[in-house]
């Protein structure tokens, strides 16, 4: 069964708005976790896109995940409000010894618990029966708040995950 995430998010945002995920290479420890909350909210306050604030939203879930919306029905973001939010996830990710950009990295939604695999290594579980149609993954690709909502975390018979590998099964 997977976690009900449709609550976590503000509810006075544009179903529309843009997300960005970030995935964590190894859990975040309490400390870690709290630590970032405390960079977000200024980050988020002071986040600007053409001189205008960006109606912005930011958390920590699970411990592994760094979650970032704006509302682009109140003011669009622009590539460098974009590049300013990279560069923040760089310093945050030197300043703890997190890498959050490895999209090759997979994480899996089993017992209640999240563990993190490379692809190849996703395949193998495939192939050898260790995971099944209905074992949930986080798809980190969706870009709205809508998507976020409804399938960020879902069964592997959907989404790109479970296209690429029953196209291995061919």
């Amino acid at each position: 069964m997977r976690p009900d995430i449709a609550s976590l998010a503000p509810s006075d945002f544009s179903s529309d708005s843009r997300i960005w995920i970030f995935q964590a290479h190894r859990p975040l420890t309490e400390n870690e976790t709290e630590w970032l909350r405390a960079q977000l909210k200024p980050w988020v306050a002071a986040w600007k896109a053409h001189a205008e604030p960006v109606k912005g939203w930011a958390e920590v879930l699970f411990q592994q995940f760094m979650i970032f919306v704006a509302d682009t029905t109140v003011v669009p973001v622009s590539g460098c409000s974009m590049d300013n939010l990279m560069r923040f996830v760089q310093r945050l990710g030197h300043a703890l010894q997190v890498n959050w950009f490895d999209r090759l990295q997979i994480a899996l939604w089993q017992n209640g618990k999240i563990s993190i695999h490379p692809l190849a290594k996703i395949e193998e579980m495939w192939a050898s029966g260790q995971l099944d149609a209905d074992t949930c993954y986080f798809d980190n690709t969706v870009q709205t708040l809508a998507a976020w909502r409804n399938s960020w975390i879902q069964p592997l018979q959907e989404g790109w995950l479970g296209e690429k590998l029953r196209m291995q099964v061919i």
